[in-house]
């Protein structure tokens, strides 16, 4: 496997349309075990530069925050309740736009690389409606201009929100920036709402159930907020945990593993192989992954807890607040 070429099944090319599905099944699965994707190296480091992206790019522009100081400064505001706000607003806006894990050529998005707004976008794209018998004006599968608008709706009014000051004054011992107004958001929660109506496939994009429910958390009192923001982490950590203690969950390990890019050399065939019953004649999960399985659930489950109980670092008009949460 090179830097730039990939590792490829042991297959004519010419010929590979004529073989029977399930020859062909059997070449690329058994290719997996060994090499899984066969990802070449040059696209892990894509995805190490969206990574450093994610992390500069919110920094930049929170950074130009009034009151916040400048990203030379970033060690003294880096905890201040306004900034996890707009990394919150950020990181929806970097997943309703198609930048987030669904993009790369991991996920089969070679050129362009991401989807997202450059369907969304388009009036007459495909659309999957969440319930169409049963909420009024959302029947079809063609995207129209109200879509488009909504979506629309749904960046500006982040974008609003993102480069919008402080409002309120200080809610900590330092810094006097205060918190995003909550009447800002209003826009994004009522447009991704509409919109993940008439196509469920953008609100789960936005990852709703995490960032949009978020949004409703600003309309809180700040020492509230916490404790609503820990209660959302908490309910997440522990349904992705639970998730997974069920019977499917070891072929989801071993096919990861495989994957795994820290596991590329053939060095670790022999792990990998351990990973299914007959790593040629039966991909069935062995015990190893059933056991990586179900012993990595519950950890996450006791964890949760003690992540949500845990004191933070600062309260606010206790006396001893360090400008942090």
């Amino acid at each position: 496997m090179g830097f730039m070429s990939p590792e490829l099944p042991d297959a004519d090319p010419a010929t590979w349309q004529t073989l029977p599905r399930a020859t062909r099944l059997q070449i690329v699965t058994r290719h997996w075990v060994e090499h899984g994707f066969g990802t070449p190296y040059a696209a892990y480091l894509l995805y190490l530069f969206k990574i450093g992206v994610y992390i500069a790019a919110p920094a930049a522009i929170i950074s130009l925050t009034p009151g916040l100081g400048g990203l030379g400064h970033i060690a003294d505001w880096w905890t201040q309740p306004i900034v996890y706000q707009k990394v919150i607003i950020f990181t929806l806006l970097f997943e309703v736009m198609g930048f987030g894990c669904g993009s790369g050529p991991l996920t089969g998005r070679f050129l362009p690389p991401v989807g997202g707004f450059l369907y969304w976008l388009r009036p007459k794209t495909i659309r999957l409606p969440a319930w169409p018998d049963k909420v009024p004006f959302t029947r079809g599968d063609s995207r129209t201009l109200v879509d488009v608008i909504l979506y629309a709706v749904v960046l500006a009014g982040g974008v609003w929100a993102l480069v919008s000051p402080g409002h309120g004054g200080p809610v900590t011992g330092a810094g006097d920036v205060g918190l995003i107004d909550p009447v800002l958001v209003i826009p994004t929660i009522v447009a991704l709402a509409l919109l993940g109506l008439r196509d469920k496939t953008i609100f789960l994009a936005a990852r709703g159930e995490h960032y949009w429910l978020k949004l409703f958390v600003f309309f809180f009192p700040f020492t509230d907020q916490i404790a609503a923001f820990k209660l959302i982490m908490l309910a997440l950590w522990w349904g992705a945990a639970t998730s997974k203690l069920n019977h499917h969950f070891p072929y989801v390990v071993s096919v990861m593993t495989s994957n795994n890019a820290l596991l590329r050399s053939r060095l670790f065939n022999w792990l990998k192989h351990l990973l299914y019953l007959d790593p040629v004649n039966d991909l069935r999960p062995s015990w190893l992954p059933k056991l990586m399985a179900h012993v990595g659930g519950p950890p996450r489950n006791s964890w949760s807890p003690g992540c949500w109980s845990s004191s933070p670092t600062a309260i606010p008009g206790d006396g001893s607040s360090s400008g942090s949460w």
